[in-house]
C-alpha cells in the first residue's frame, strides 16, 4: 500500500451490521464472489469478526468499499500482515547489557519473581531449551493426544499452547525469535546454563501466530490475545 504496511490483498476482516439480515448478506458475498472462512474462531465467536476470502479479480480495499456503500459492514479492514523486528547486525546483540539496563540485578535482590503466566504470541517457543523447560506452561485440563476438546476452549489437544500457522496443538519455534523473547521473559535463573530472564520462576504458555518468515496476520494475532 501507499503507507508501506504489509496485509492480504485478497482477504478482508469484517463485522456485519446489525440489521442485515443472513441472507442479504450471503446474497453481496455471492455477487462479490467471497466467502466466509474460520466461522469456529474465537474472533467470531467472541467478537462477531469474520475474515472473508475474495477472488483474484478483486482487492481488500475493492470490497470494503462495497460492503461500507451498501451498508452491509460496521467494521471492515484489511487483513494487515506484523512481522519481528529484523536482527540487527551488531555483535553484541546477543549479550544481556538489557538486564543491566535495567536494573535487574538489583530487582532480583528482592525478589527473583512470582509463579505468573505470560503468554508470548510470537514464532512459537521450543519448550524444550534447557532454559525454558522448567518454566513452560502446561494445560493440566486437556488430555494428551486424545483428539478431545478437554477444557472446551475450541482447541483440542492444546497441551502446550497453539499455532494457528499450521492450526495445531504444537506451538514449535521454527525461527527462533518467539524462544529469544521467551528468554528475555523468563529464562530459568541460577541453574548453571545458558542466560537468565527478568523473572526466574515463570510460566510461559507459547502462541504462535507468525510463521518461519517471520510474518503472520492480525487475524491470526487477534485470536492469540483471546486465548
Amino acid at each position: 500500500s501507499s503507507t508501506g504496511a504489509l496485509y492480504k490483498t485478497h482477504e478482508v476482516v469484517i463485522r456485519r451490521a446489525a440489521r442485515v439480515s443472513n441472507q442479504d448478506f450471503e446474497s453481496i458475498l455471492s455477487q462479490l464472489g467471497a466467502a466466509t472462512v474460520e466461522t469456529d474462531s474465537l474472533l467470531s465467536a467472541r467478537l462477531g469478526f469474520e475474515r472473508l476470502l475474495l477472488p483474484p479479480e478483486l482487492t481488500a480495499d475493492e470490497a470494503i468499499s462495497k460492503l461500507q456503500s451498501l451498508g452491509m459492514v460496521e467494521k471492515a479492514e484489511r487483513n494487515y500482515l506484523a512481522s519481528i523486528d529484523a536482527t540487527p547486525s551488531d555483535p553484541s546483540f546477543s549479550s544481556l547489557w538489557g538486564m543491566q539496563s535495567i536494573q535487574a540485578p538489583a530487582a532480583w535482590d528482592l525478589s527473583t519473581g512470582a509463579n505468573v503466566l505470560v503468554a508470548v504470541s510470537d514464532t512459537g517457543v521450543d519448550r524444550t531449551h534447557s532454559d525454558l523447560a522448567a518454566n513452560m506452561w502446561q494445560n493440566l485440563a486437556e488430555t494428551p493426544g486424545n483428539g478431545v476438546d478437554d477444557d472446551g476452549n475450541g482447541y483440542i489437544d492444546d497441551v502446550h499452547g497453539w499455532n494457528w500457522v499450521s492450526d495445531s496443538p504444537n506451538p514449535a519455534d521454527d525461527h527462533g525469535h518467539g524462544t529469544h523473547v521467551s528468554g528475555t521473559i523468563g529464562a530459568v535463573g541460577n541453574n548453571g546454563v545458558g542466560v537468565v530472564g527478568v523473572n526466574w520462576r515463570v510460566q510461559i504458555l507459547a502462541l504462535k501466530f507468525l510463521a518461519a518468515n517471520g510474518y503472520g496476520d492480525i487475524w491470526d494475532g487477534a485470536n492469540t490475545v483471546l486465548y
